[in-house]
């Protein structure tokens, strides 16, 4: 016959291995949860670098134009010296970073024919891309 003693020693070494198990569960969760929070943080970050990214080239490129129609003022838009327009008459450039596109408009920012001389630019819209973000920067062209 089994005593009373060993039956709660049975019923203790049961219930031991239920608390360890519930702990053990209990720490699992929150492990994982912690390494969801940070590979969320991790992906933001890495988004947030490709978008700071992508608006440097967009930037350099609306910079490099400025430069250019400052210095060539009574030239045609395709005759700048950044390479030939683009059918949609935007000038493409590609950087080791990334790439630009930049599209020239009048007063009315209506998109002027790369035909177009350089004086008849009010706006300049400069848009880069790197890696899959895209980032636009639109300038106005200071007149002399």
């Amino acid at each position: 016959m089994i005593s009373m003693k060993q039956k709660t020693r049975g019923f203790l070494s049961g219930s031991a291995l239920v608390y360890t198990l519930i702990v053990l569960s209990v720490l699992l969760t929150v492990s994982l949860g912690m390494m969801t929070s940070s590979m969320t943080d991790f992906r933001s970050a890495s988004s947030v670098d490709r978008s700071a990214q992508a608006f440097q080239v967009a930037n350099s490129g609306a910079e490099e134009i400025l430069k250019k129609i400052k210095d060539n003022p009574n030239v045609r838009i395709d005759n700048l010296g950044l390479g030939s327009c683009t059918t949609k008459d935007t000038i493409e450039k590609s950087l080791t970073v990334g790439s630009y596109q930049v599209s020239f408009m009048d007063k009315d920012r209506k998109l002027l024919k790369c035909s177009k001389p350089v004086n008849e630019v009010e706006i300049i819209k400069s848009v880069g891309s790197y890696a899959d973000s895209v980032r636009a920067v639109e300038n106005f062209v200071p007149k002399p």
